[in-house]
């Protein structure tokens, strides 16, 4: 896998850097309410600001695809996080039972099979190329 460096890429770095330590100093304070879902969140979005790099500076398109469907991850289960934080924050954290929590879940997961299966029926991307002059990946749709 070839990468290649780009500016761009330094903000997305230093997003991951301040998520993930403010992860840490969540995780540190986990008894308090609100705490394990912001940890959540912030590594999800770290994740998420990481791999974007990791994706930016890749060449070719199926190293970005492969980043892109790894950036999934923090992508889909940000969401859900945030309202997991929104609704401890707001004391209607016994909202979120195991069941429901599952079910929120649900969606995210569904979404990451059908992120990695793409080749089989195209529905998150399809005819993607990778244009030299741009170095990003764009979707054109198939002239008849």
């Amino acid at each position: 896998m070839t990468f290649e460096w780009t500016p761009f890429a330094i903000l997305y770095i230093i997003s991951g850097i301040t998520a993930f330590v403010t992860a840490a100093v969540a995780w540190k304070h986990r008894g308090r309410p609100g705490a394990v879902a912001l940890c959540c969140f912030m590594l999800g979005a770290g994740e998420w600001s990481f791999v974007n790099a990791l994706e930016i500076c890749s060449v070719g398109v199926e190293a970005k695809t492969l980043w892109s469907n790894i950036e999934y991850l923090g992508i889909t289960t940000v969401p859900v996080a945030w309202l997991a934080v929104s609704m401890s924050v707001a004391g209607k954290a016994r909202w979120f039972s195991r069941r429901n929590l599952l079910l929120l879940l649900a969606i995210p997961a569904i979404t990451q099979v059908i992120v990695w299966t793409n080749g089989y029926h195209g529905l998150m991307r399809y005819n993607v190329v990778c244009l030299a002059s741009r170095k990003c990946i764009v979707r054109r749709p198939k002239c008849a």
